[in-house]
């Protein structure tokens, strides 16, 4: 299926000769250097949408707001509503954002940046419903989305229309690319939470060689074997897991790992 470019990535290839010629300048002299653009371009959309940029960066949300409105004048009222949209959402104004995005939507119902925000805004304000229509709709358009698209849907999946339908959305995902881990984690520590021990050790053993040789799965499998009343086997996978720690440098996370482990011991008695 053909998907035409964003008007979000076209904006981001105009404006990288600015990007370029402001990098390492702080934010004050990149506004400058805008300016003076500005006064011998006055008609280019692309500065003052930048600009714009900057100055919601400095939190200077008068001024950025009114380079959108010049954007609008110029004829990218798409653009301009998009960026008022995320403006608000960075303000934590969320019903005022979902209406831009309402707006870009309306115009354009494939603008996957502008669901995806409205997804995010939706979700912020405790609508689930339309949070999760909003993800399922990105994921249709463009399913190499960001893990975290995947993941939000999963958990409102869980949370609207319980465990099955999330591990079978988390399941045909992995389906298609193969067990991505951060997915697969996910699913274990659904089926973990409904007391589906058994799943969860079939999926955990589902993850690739390398993952189960550290000592973080190690203490997952211990972890859900205690869970399904088998100390044994998990007594052998908690050894491991020790046995990996000592190998490794210490860390604040290793040294976390090591506390995890004792816990365990301590809590099952093993």
């Amino acid at each position: 299926m053909f998907y035409r470019p964003s008007f979000l990535a076209g904006l981001l290839l105009v404006l990288a000769p600015f990007n370029q010629a402001i990098a390492g300048a702080d934010t004050s002299e990149a506004v400058e250097y805008l300016n003076l653009r500005i006064l011998t371009s006055p008609a280019d959309a692309a500065l003052y949408a930048r600009r714009a940029g900057l100055f919601a960066d400095k939190k200077n949300w008068p001024e950025a707001f009114a380079d959108l409105q010049r954007l609008s004048d110029l004829g990218e009222e798409q653009r301009a509503t998009y960026l008022r949209g995320e403006f608000h959402a960075r303000q934590g104004q969320w019903h005022s954002a979902i209406r831009e995005f309402d707006r870009v939507i309306k115009r354009d119902s494939r603008n996957i940046p502008a669901l995806l925000q409205r997804a995010k805004a939706h979700d912020a304000v405790g609508r689930a419903k339309p949070a999760l229509a909003d993800y399922q709709r990105v994921l249709r358009l463009f399913p190499n989305a960001e893990y975290g698209a995947y993941r939000r849907t999963a958990e409102l999946l869980l949370e609207l229309k319980g465990i099955d339908p999330a591990l079978d959305f988390l399941d045909a995902r992995m389906k298609t690319v193969g067990v991505i881990p951060q997915l697969q984690n996910l699913a274990i520590t659904m089926t973990k939470q409904a007391k589906r021990y058994p799943e969860a050790m079939a999926r955990l053993e589902s993850l690739s060689v390398h993952y189960k040789s550290s000592p973080y799965w190690n203490v997952d499998m211990a972890e859900v074997l205690l869970l399904n009343k088998n100390s044994e086997q998990a007594k052998y996978h908690l050894q491991i897991a020790e046995h990996l720690l000592e190998a490794r440098q210490q860390t604040k996370a290793s040294q976390r790992l090591a506390a995890q482990i004792g816990q365990l011991k301590q809590q099952y008695q093993i």
